[in-house]
C-alpha cells in the first residue's frame, strides 16, 4: 500500500470519524448478533410435508355428543406421515369431556393410532396436533379418521369444521355412518427434522449479509451528494429481502390485496354483478394457496408448506366466486403489483411465484417514484428521504399493498409542489399543470380521504402566474383534473360501495351513522378528540412502523425512535440552502390545514363505514394510513434558527438510516425463525 493511498485513508478516516466509528462499532455488533443467533438457523427443527388433506371450512357439523361418530376418509399421497392437525370449534369456556381420535386402515379396519384430547385443553379454531410412530409405505393407500366423544354435555362440548362443498375428492366425510355433502377440516403430514441451514451454509450467508452492509455504506459515501441514488443504496436491498423473507400474506389486508392485484391483472376493473351477488370469479388455485400457506407463521415459519406451495400450478377455469373488499380500491394503484402478477402467470404459472413477484415489482415502483421525488424536492431533503425510508414505508413496499403506490404518490406530489412553488420554475404551464394531475390522480382516485392533498397547489406564489385569474384558473383546472376521475371512478363503482363490508362489526350503518354525525356534531367531535387522544401516541409509533405486519413482528424500539429523533431534527433544522426559499406566512397553514383536513376524514371515514353507531371512539384507525400526509407535520415545525453548515452531514445521515434497517431487517429475520 502506498503513502498517497494511506494519506487519502486518514483524511477520510478524520474528515468522517464518525461515520466510520458508527459502520465499524455496527459491524461487529451484528457479527456478534449472528454469532449468539446461529442456533435459530442451524439448531433441528420440524418441517411439515403434506400428505393429504383440505384447507376449507365454512360452517361446523354442530355440537358433538356421545353419540355421535364423525369419519373422514382420504388417501396418502406420501409414502409417510406421522401427525394428523384438526381445528376445533368450541361453545364456552368451560368445555368438558374428551374427545377420541382413531386412525384405521379403511379396508381392513385396523386401528394404526388412537388418542383421547381432554376437550377444557382446547382452544377455539387452533390446530391440534395428533402425533404417532412413522406409517411407512402409505402412498395410495387409503385411510380413516374417526373422531368420538366420551363425557358430552350440551353446551360444554365441541365440535369440528367441515366446507360445505367436497373440495377433497378423494375422501369422504360420513356422520353416523350416513354420507355428508363437504368434507372435514384436516392436515395429513410428514414430519422431518432437521436445521433450516448447514453451518456451512449460514457461514456463508452471514459474510455475504455483513459484506452488503460494508459494500453499501461505501456507495453511500459516493453518493453523498446524490440523495435520490443514496436511497437506492438502502431501499432496494433491504426491501428485497424484506419482500422475500416475510411470510406469504403476513403483510397487512395481503390477501385481499393479493385478490384484487389479480383482478387488475385481468382487467376485472369492477366487480361484476351474477347471481350470487356482486363480486368476481378467482381461480380456485389462487384460492388453494392462500389457504395453503396462510398462518404458517403462527409457529414460527414453516418452510415445508411454503416450498410444497410453490409447486402448486394455476388453473385459470376452475373458478370460485368472490366478493373482495379490496376490489373497491381503483386499478391505479395495483399497477405494479399486477404486472408482477402478469409475469408470474406467463413465466412460471405458479401463484406463489405470483406473490413475490407482485412484492418485488410493487417496490421497484416505490423505489422510481421516491427517486423521482428526491431528486427534484428543493429542500428539505433529508427529511424526505427519512421519510420513505421508515420500517412502515419500506414494509409497504416490500408487500402487495396498494398503500406503497399511495406514500410514493404523495411524495411525489408534494415534491413536485415545492419544486413549483420553491424551485428554479419561473412561470407555471401547461406541462405543469397537467404533470401536477398525471401524479395528483394517483392520490385522490385511490382514498377520497386524501382529496385535500391536492390544494397544496395553493403554495405556489401568485407571481409565478401572469396575475391573479390565471392562478385561480389553474388551481381550477388541477382540483377538476384531480376530483373528476376520482368521481366517475365512484359512479362506477357505486354498487360496490353500496354493500357493507362483511369484516366490519355488528352495529355498523353508516347511513345512521351519518344521521347521528349531522345531528349531534359536538359530540362526535367529542369521539373525534377522545381518539385522538387514547390512540394517538399507538398510531404515531405505528405509522413509524412498530408493528409492520399483520401479526407479531415488532420492529426494535432503537430503530423507531432514531427514526422520530431525525425527523423532529430534520423538521426543525435547515440546510445554508434551505434559507434560501422564502416561506410565506400563509404557507404552514396551509399544509396544517390540509393535513388536518386528511385527518378528520379518515377518522370520519372509518367511523361512518367501520365503526358501531355512537361508538365513544374510532375503531380501525392504522398508523400507515397517515404516510402520505406526515410530512406536512414535519415541514410545518422548520426554523430559521437551527441551521446545518456541516457538508458531511448527509453521509452520517445516510449511515445512521442505513444501520437502523439493518438492526430491523435482523430483528425480523430472528423473529420470523424463532
Amino acid at each position: 500500500m502506498n503513502s498517497s493511498m494511506i494519506n487519502k485513508m486518514n483524511t477520510e478516516l478524520k474528515k468522517n470519524w464518525l461515520v466510520w466509528t458508527i459502520t465499524i462499532v455496527v459491524f461487529f455488533l451484528f457479527w456478534f448478533s449472528l454469532y449468539e443467533n446461529s442456533k435459530i438457523f442451524t439448531a433441528p427443527r420440524e418441517y411439515e410435508h403434506t400428505v393429504a388433506g383440505q384447507n376449507y371450512s365454512d360452517e361446523t357439523i354442530g355440537e358433538m355428543t356421545d353419540k355421535m361418530i364423525i369419519s373422514q376418509s382420504f388417501v396418502a399421497g406420501s409414502d409417510q406421515f406421522s401427525r394428523i392437525q384438526i381445528p376445533f370449534h368450541t361453545y364456552s369456556s368451560n368445555t368438558q369431556g374428551t374427545f377420541e381420535l382413531e386412525l384405521r386402515e379403511a379396508g381392513s379396519g385396523k386401528v394404526v393410532f388412537k388418542q383421547a384430547i381432554n376437550l377444557s385443553g382446547l382452544k377455539d379454531g387452533k390446530l391440534v396436533n395428533f402425533d404417532f410412530p412413522k406409517i411407512n409405505s402409505a402412498k395410495g393407500k387409503k385411510y380413516q379418521i374417526d373422531i368420538s366423544g366420551i363425557g358430552l354435555k350440551s353446551g360444554t362440548s365441541a365440535t369440528v369444521w367441515k366446507s360445505t362443498t367436497d373440495h377433497y375428492r378423494q375422501g369422504q366425510l360420513t356422520i353416523d355412518g350416513r354420507s355428508v355433502k363437504g368434507d372435514l377440516r384436516f392436515k395429513i403430514v410428514d414430519v422431518e427434522i432437521q436445521p433450516l441451514v448447514s453451518k456451512p451454509i449460514f457461514v456463508l450467508a452471514s459474510v455475504v449479509l455483513l459484506l452488503l452492509f460494508v459494500l453499501s455504506v461505501l456507495a453511500l459515501r459516493k453518493y453523498k451528494n446524490e440523495m435520490h441514488k443514496a436511497f437506492l443504496v438502502t431501499a432496494l436491498p433491504i426491501g428485497l429481502v424484506l419482500a422475500i423473507i416475510i411470510p406469504p400474506f403476513d403483510q397487512l389486508d395481503e390477501q385481499e390485496h393479493y385478490y384484487r392485484s389479480f383482478e387488475v391483472s385481468e382487467g376485472l376493473f369492477l366487480n361484476q354483478v351474477t347471481e350470487h351477488g356482486l363480486g368476481n370469479y378467482i381461480p380456485v388455485s389462487l384460492v388453494d394457496t392462500v389457504h395453503d400457506v396462510q398462518l404458517i407463521s403462527q409457529k414460527g415459519y414453516n418452510y415445508g408448506i411454503v416450498k410444497e406451495a410453490f409447486g402448486n400450478k394455476l388453473n385459470a377455469k376452475n373458478r370460485i366466486f368472490m366478493r373482495n373488499y379490496a376490489s373497491s380500491y381503483p386499478p391505479t394503484i395495483y399497477i405494479p403489483q399486477a404486472l408482477g402478477l402478469t409475469l408470474g402467470r406467463w413465466i412460471f404459472d405458479s401463484p406463489m411465484m405470483m406473490l413475490y413477484l407482485g412484492r418485488i415489482l410493487n417496490l421497484l415502483a416505490y423505489a422510481a417514484i421516491v427517486y423521482t421525488a428526491l431528486k427534484i424536492v428543493p429542500f428539505k431533503k433529508n427529511l424526505f428521504y427519512i421519510m420513505a425510508l421508515l420500517p412502515m414505508s419500506i414494509i409497504q413496499a416490500a408487500s402487495l399493498s396498494g398503500d406503497s403506490t399511495i406514500i410514493s404518490s404523495a411524495f411525489l406530489f408534494v415534491a413536485y409542489i415545492l419544486y413549483l412553488a420553491y424551485g428554479k420554475v419561473e412561470k407555471i404551464t401547461l406541462k405543469h399543470i397537467l404533470t401536477a394531475i398525471g401524479i395528483g390522480i394517483f392520490i385522490a382516485l385511490a382514498k377520497s380521504v386524501y382529496l385535500p392533498i391536492v390544494f397544496l397547489f395553493l403554495l405556489i406564489p401568485l407571481r409565478k402566474f401572469k396575475d391573479k385569474k390565471d392562478f385561480i384558473k389553474k388551481l381550477l383546472i388541477v382540483l377538476a383534473g384531480c376530483a373528476i376521475p376520482f368521481i366517475i371512478w365512484n359512479m362506477l363503482n357505486f354498487a360496490n360501495m353500496s354493500i357493507p363490508d362483511v369484516r366490519i362489526h355488528p352495529g355498523v350503518s353508516p347511513k345512521d351513522q351519518v344521521k347521528f354525525v349531522l345531528t349531534q356534531p359536538f359530540h362526535y367531535l367529542k369521539v373525534l378528540v377522545d381518539s385522538f387522544l387514547s390512540l394517538g401516541e399507538s398510531k404515531f409509533l405505528g405509522m413509524l412502523g412498530l408493528l409492520g405486519t399483520f401479526y407479531h413482528y415488532e420492529a426494535p424500539n432503537i430503530v423507531i425512535y432514531t427514526f422520530l429523533f431525525l425527523m423532529l431534527l430534520f423538521g426543525l433544522m435547515n440546510d445554508e440552502t434551505d434559507l434560501l426559499v422564502k416561506w410565506r406566512r400563509i404557507d404552514k397553514p396551509i399544509m396544517l390545514s390540509i393535513m388536518l383536513a386528511v385527518l378528520v376524514l379518515i377518522y370520519t371515514a372509518l367511523y361512518v363505514g367501520y365503526t358501531p353507531v355512537a361508538y365513544s371512539i374510532v375503531l380501525g384507525v392504522q398508523g400507515r394510513y397517515f404516510l402520505p400526509i406526515a410530512v406536512f407535520l414535519f415541514l410545518s415545525i422548520t426554523n430559521k434558527q437551527f441551521i446545518n453548515k456541516s457538508r458531511e452531514i448527509n453521509l452520517l445521515v445516510y449511515t445512521i438510516i442505513h444501520c437502523s434497517l439493518y438492526v430491523l431487517l435482523l430483528s425480523y429475520l430472528y423473529q420470523i425463525n424463532g
